[in-house]
């Protein structure tokens, strides 16, 4: 027997639909084995227990309790079943405007792919999958690209006497200079520094 916690499982839905449930899920009361996300979510379930060490760990124990929440939502069937199934044909060109227009207004932060697909309401797969089909990249190589636009564009309106490339780097995520320097002239022609030098 397993017993998810409703919290759990109420949040996950929220994050698939994309909206707070406050009413009861209201499960079918039995799980069809003839479907084949059921019968791949009861072998996850049956095969727990030899990942117990690993699942009691707190960084590990609640992405898990996720997962085991949505695949117990997409295997039975309940009054949200629908919602699910429409959230998941979301046209993927929609899915990577979401995320990038979150990535933008969030470049600043240290973002995860976990964090961006809960963002949009969809699996990370999907972010993936959506990144890969319409841009060729992943959603992180993506965000990469955008805080090195954001360093740019900073550099070029900024004052060499008062700013430094570092501060600059630092405010956009950066912290390996080297690194970002080849990025940054792959990308635009010229150091960073020269950028920050023309700025004035």
């Amino acid at each position: 027997m397993m017993k998810l916690d409703t919290r759990i499982v109420a949040a996950a839905l929220a994050g698939m639909i994309g909206a707070h449930v406050s009413e009861p899920i209201g499960f079918t009361p039995k799980l069809s084995l003839h479907s084949e996300l059921a019968a791949s979510w009861m072998k996850l379930v049956a095969n727990i227990s030899h990942a117990a060490d690993l699942l009691g760990h707190p960084l590990v124990a609640a992405s898990f309790a996720d997962s085991l929440a949505r695949g117990l939502l997409l295997a039975s069937r309940h009054p949200f079943s629908r919602q699910i199934e429409q959230a998941a044909s979301l046209p993927r060109s929609a899915i990577v405007r979401a995320a990038g227009d979150y990535i933008e207004d969030n470049a600043h932060m240290a973002l995860t792919v976990s964090e961006i697909a809960s963002r949009c309401h969809v699996s990370t797969r999907t972010l993936q999958l959506a990144f890969q089909r319409h841009l060729g990249m992943s959603p992180m190589a993506y965000a990469r690209r955008v805080r090195l636009r954001k360093v740019h564009d900073d550099l070029k309106v900024s004052d060499p006497r008062s700013v430094t490339v570092a501060s600059v780097a630092h405010k956009w995520g950066f912290t390996h200079l080297g690194r970002l320097a080849a990025e940054y002239r792959s990308c635009y022609g010229r150091l960073p520094v020269e950028t920050l030098r023309l700025s004035h």
